[in-house]
């Protein structure tokens, strides 16, 4: 198979094993398949491993500071509406230091996607636990284990108003690039969960997370362009048995369940209960700014620069 032109001719600088490999990736043959020029599309990063993304693709990139990622791309997104801008970010970058910024973003509706990498550490430095690490996790800073719930990204992306919420692992190959795509066709901000495995910090919590999404349930939307989704299956709250039961486009039931839409905030706080795919998504109104910027020259500059310094005197 022939390079995507979105990948950079440049060493890729991650852990043998790290899920940023698959995102990479899996990334860059959705942007290639979409159509899209490197020069199309900006990408922009806070701090963390993930964060390293831009440097080894081939398009506008952005590396930002700790959590500030969502600051830098709003203000591209208010000046280029549509230009395909997507942001990558991790657990700790965006739900720690960054959450003010995340719920901010989401709760705007900035025309954007954020691509949150979740392996439940602080993988860049050295091992912390991190906002989203789960109870019992043997960490640098938890070595007996970790004692306090954990922040659900997409639970706190709902409480937002978030308008498309997804979820997958980073070995999900065709679930990774079916999400990628619709997220990319999201007016608005699109928020992909991608849950990896950290190979140096955290290695068996993935193993832990594969038993813990065993039964995962798979939901798509019911769209008949796109044969992928249209064969999936959708999940709804049974009326008398208060049960939650799958269904298919092509069962009566799914009008039902279309109609009483499932309870997403208990279904996503519940531990045994994990579920991955397309888990919301809803339109609402892009998020949009009135903006002049005025033309500015170094001598206009300096001219309204010196009658400052002139009052002053």
């Amino acid at each position: 198979m022939s390079r995507s032109i979105f990948l950079k001719d440049t060493d890729v600088r991650w852990c043998p094993g790290c899920g940023d490999y698959a995102i990479l990736k899996y990334l860059a043959e959705t942007l290639e398949a979409r159509g899209l020029k490197p020069e199309d599309v900006t990408v922009v990063s806070g701090i963390g491993c993930s964060s390293r993304l831009p440097y080894y693709l081939n398009t506008y990139g952005f590396h930002t500071l700790h959590g500030r990622a969502l600051s830098i791309a709003t203000g591209i997104a208010l000046v280029q509406p549509d230009r395909p801008l997507i942001v990558i970010t991790g657990d700790g970058d965006s739900c720690s230091i960054g959450l003010n910024h995340y719920l901010h973003t989401i709760k705007r509706n900035v025309n954007m996607t954020i691509i949150l990498v979740n392996n439940h550490v602080y993988g860049l430095t050295k091992g912390q636990h991190s906002p989203t690490s789960l109870v019992g996790q043997k960490t640098k800073t938890m070595p007996q284990g970790v004692q306090e719930e954990p922040f659900s990204p997409l639970l706190l992306a709902l409480a937002a108003g978030g308008s498309w919420l997804g979820r997958c692992f980073d070995v999900d190959h065709k679930l990774m690039k079916s999400l990628l795509n619709h997220a990319l066709n999201h007016k608005g901000t699109s928020v992909l969960e991608v849950i990896q495995n950290c190979p140096i910090f955290d290695q068996d919590a993935y193993l832990s997370l594969k038993e813990h999404y065993r039964e995962s349930y798979i939901l798509w939307p019911n769209q008949k362009e796109e044969e992928d989704w249209n064969n999936g299956r959708y999940l709804y709250k049974d009326s008398s048995s208060q049960e939650w039961k799958i269904t298919t486009p092509q069962e009566e039931s799914y009008l039902y369940a279309k109609r009483e839409h499932h309870d997403l905030w208990n279904l996503l706080n519940q531990e045994k209960i994990a579920i991955k795919g397309l888990v919301y998504f809803a339109e609402r109104p892009v998020y949009k700014a009135d903006i002049k910027i005025p033309s500015v020259t170094a001598e206009s500059l300096y001219s309204t620069v010196w009658q400052k310094i002139q009052t002053w005197s």
